[in-house]
């Protein structure tokens, strides 16, 4: 009798042992490793920008394009087992669209709207949001320290968007967000020294010339864009469907590019 249990029991057995096994595992490729992760991600025929903070948290900023795919994408990068978005930053009212399909797949924590997103001289028409999210608008120019060593800075803004710096101990990443070059020296000149990286898209080429942002002297030009990128040795969506780049708060680089 006890030879005829075992062989009934056994298989469920392993296989609770392999599905723990897993979760295990699981649990420990998805713990925060105290570095600064900034994921450019193609989604269809635009791109959405993620950041993981050191301590593991995740914003995300203006979603845009294909839910479905940033969807994909985030599962891949996340935890099933913690599967949430802790914050997403809106600079565009043209992102609330994509917020509420996203907000349908994923938890998402709450939102930061700058002010180009909700600012009535930035555009027409109203901003809705989904309900059940914690919204907190913030003012020109607020620092926001998700977490005491990662700092999200508002530097200036337009109609088309606000541009951010991103400060990781001595690593200084601008996005610009189609914000001129030169409101956003007027507005916030420390802005423009001492980067490690900017991340850039078409629309911060489309009347200032690339050269212009070449002479901030960053270390690394991300291309935050599907169209072919205006840079030589940039790295970016033009290429790639994915890239990351990763600061331990000294040390800088990108480290992969999924194709």
């Amino acid at each position: 009798l006890m030879k005829s249990l075992k062989s009934v029991y056994l298989p469920w057995i392993v296989f609770g042992l392999v599905c723990a096994s897993v979760s295990v595992w699981s649990i420990y490729i998805h713990k925060p490793d105290g570095q600064l992760h900034l994921r450019l991600m193609r989604c269809g025929e635009e791109a959405s920008l993620v950041v993981q903070t050191p301590g593991g948290e995740i914003l995300l900023v203006d979603p845009r394009g294909s839910v479905d795919e940033l969807t994909s994408r985030l599962e891949a990068r996340l935890s099933p087992w913690d599967f949430h978005v802790d914050t997403v930053l809106l600079t565009s009212r043209d992102s609330a669209d994509e917020l509420e399909s996203l907000a349908q797949d994923i938890n998402v924590g709450r939102v930061f709207l700058a002010p180009s997103s909700y600012r009535a001289e930035f555009g027409k028409g109203n901003l809705f949001l989904p309900e059940g999210i914690e919204a907190q608008k913030l003012l020109p120019g607020a620092s926001v320290d998700l977490e005491p060593a990662f700092r999200l800075t508002l530097m200036a803004e337009n109609d088309a968007g606000t541009a951010l710096l991103l400060e990781y101990g001595e690593t200084r990443v601008l996005i610009p967000n189609g914000v001129d070059f030169v409101e956003i020296k007027a507005a916030a000149p420390q802005a423009m020294s001492g980067l490690s990286a900017l991340i850039l898209d078409e629309r911060d080429v489309s009347y200032i010339p690339p050269r212009v942002w070449r002479q901030l002297d960053a270390k690394w030009v991300l291309w935050n864009d599907v169209s072919l990128s205006p840079f030589e040795s940039s790295a970016g969506l033009d290429a790639a469907a994915e890239v990351e780049f990763v600061s331990n708060g000294t040390e800088n680089g990108v480290l992969s590019e999924a194709r």
